[in-house]
């Protein structure tokens, strides 16, 4: 198991996993992880949230839900832009999944990327919904 950073705006948050390779998530080299998304015999649950949600997203399009696929894979650039922008990673553990953080990131929304109210609240719930 790699090491872990604590990534804290507040002392007490969860940590974010080590920074990768320089490779982004949601593209061709997604840490090597299992490319079928489904978890192995004896393995255990995934560790880092943006490589968890790319798997599923990439499931979208294996389904041929198209749309979905593409509308998921934007909202999954997004964050990974974000955590790599506000908190120089690349990871981002479960547990670092908390609502300040996603507080961050629809601000981020509006003040960096000039997102309107609901597309902010979109990105949202779809984070929402690769999280469950």
């Amino acid at each position: 198991m790699p090491p872990c950073w604590t990534w804290s705006p507040r002392p007490s948050q969860a940590c974010l996993g080590p920074s990768g390779s320089g490779t982004a998530h949601c593209g061709p080299a997604d840490h090597g992880r299992n490319p079928g998304g489904e978890r192995e015999e004896g393995k255990s649950a995934p560790e880092d949230f943006l490589a968890f949600a790319c798997e599923k997203v990439k499931a979208h399009k294996r389904r041929g839900q198209i749309g979905t696929f593409r509308s998921y894979r934007t909202t999954c650039r997004k964050f990974t832009a974000f955590i790599e922008e506000t908190y120089g990673r690349e990871e981002v553990s479960f547990g670092a999944l908390e609502a300040e953080l996603f507080r961050e990131f629809r601000t981020y929304c509006y003040e960096k990327r000039g997102s309107g109210t609901n597309t902010a609240q979109r990105e949202l719930s779809v984070l929402y919904t690769l999280h469950g």
